[in-house]
């Protein structure tokens, strides 16, 4: 059985390699590796633990699971910004669900799926 934390680094990785489809503006140089989850600030690791945590004990919509990530990236000091900016803890997503993309949508459906396949 896979430990929430592991739980935690495959959804990481999964929506990681959909950002590149996704349309989200970024500001990262491609001369920079993007975030691989073992160089990960361990508050956001512990971030991502706690969502798949939440979710185990109580299964939300993708909305409702949206609606978490926002309160837990605020809670570690981000706000919204018009491009992804970890540097500056600026986060295009940090907006309600009704004003996301339906790709940017898509990801919190991923989650949703990769929890409920993993530990059926």
């Amino acid at each position: 059985m896979l430990t929430n934390r592991q739980i935690a680094q495959i959804i990481y990785t999964a929506q990681s390699t959909v950002d590149d489809f996704d349309g989200m503006p970024r500001r990262w140089s491609d001369a920079l590796p993007r975030d691989e989850w073992d160089i990960l600030e361990e508050s956001t690791r512990e971030m991502w633990e706690g969502l798949v945590q939440d979710y185990i004990v109580m299964p939300l919509t993708p909305c409702d699971q949206h609606e978490k990530w926002m309160k837990a990236k605020r809670d570690d000091g981000w706000g919204y910004g018009d491009m992804l900016d970890p540097e500056n803890k600026q986060h295009p997503c940090l907006v309600e669900w009704n004003d996301l993309t339906p790709e940017l949508k898509a990801k919190d459906v991923l989650f949703c799926a990769i929890i409920e396949g993993l530990t059926a």
